[in-house]
């Protein structure tokens, strides 16, 4: 018995760390004016077609197919996925329309794509907080969940902070 309780007492320390490190961080729920995947200052800038997505970068993964609209004709539209070292990417482009396209998500993680998004990988969140009024500090390390004023289906970004850095953005798109 005396043998059992030194072998507890050296595993639990790294115990304990394991079950910290799988606390998930908190989620922090901000409504802010104009949260759209399609317009206003949070818009991501996006090419218009599947060849410029292409030319992006190197994709480490692409996945194109025909999508059906809501009508249910798959000529109408075209689902694309794209995977970048530190983005991913799902569009719905509009065949009818030489540049239409609808975002359905966005998960950028890595400063390289900065220009892709105004919410910048590395910058604090507190200039976003300023610039939106928000006088809140949040927890350093949680998920700021933006989303739309608007009553509906609205469009949220999901911002994952590292001590108050972002970390990741995500976009939560309404397609209809």
């Amino acid at each position: 018995m005396l043998f059992l309780i030194p072998f507890m007492l050296s595993i639990s320390p790294s115990f304990l760390n394991a079950a910290e490190i799988s606390v998930k961080p908190p989620i922090i729920d901000v409504v802010v004016e104009n949260v759209y995947c399609y317009q206003g200052p949070y818009k991501p800038k996006l090419p218009n077609t599947i060849k410029e997505y292409k030319a992006l970068g190197p994709r480490i993964k692409e996945q194109i197919q025909p999508a059906a609209d809501y009508t249910g004709d798959p000529k109408t539209h075209t689902s694309g996925r794209f995977w970048y070292q530190g983005m991913e990417l799902g569009v719905v482009f509009v065949n009818t329309k030489p540049y239409g396209y609808f975002l359905e998500g966005a998960v950028i993680s890595d400063k390289r794509w900065n220009n892709i998004s105004p919410i910048k990988i590395g910058s604090s969140i507190l200039d976003l907080f300023k610039k939106e009024g928000i006088a809140t500090i949040p927890p350093r390390n949680s998920i700021i969940s933006m989303c739309s004023s608007e009553t509906g289906a609205p469009d949220c970004i999901n911002i994952s902070l590292k001590e108050l850095i972002i970390s990741k953005v995500e976009y939560e798109c309404y397609t209809g």
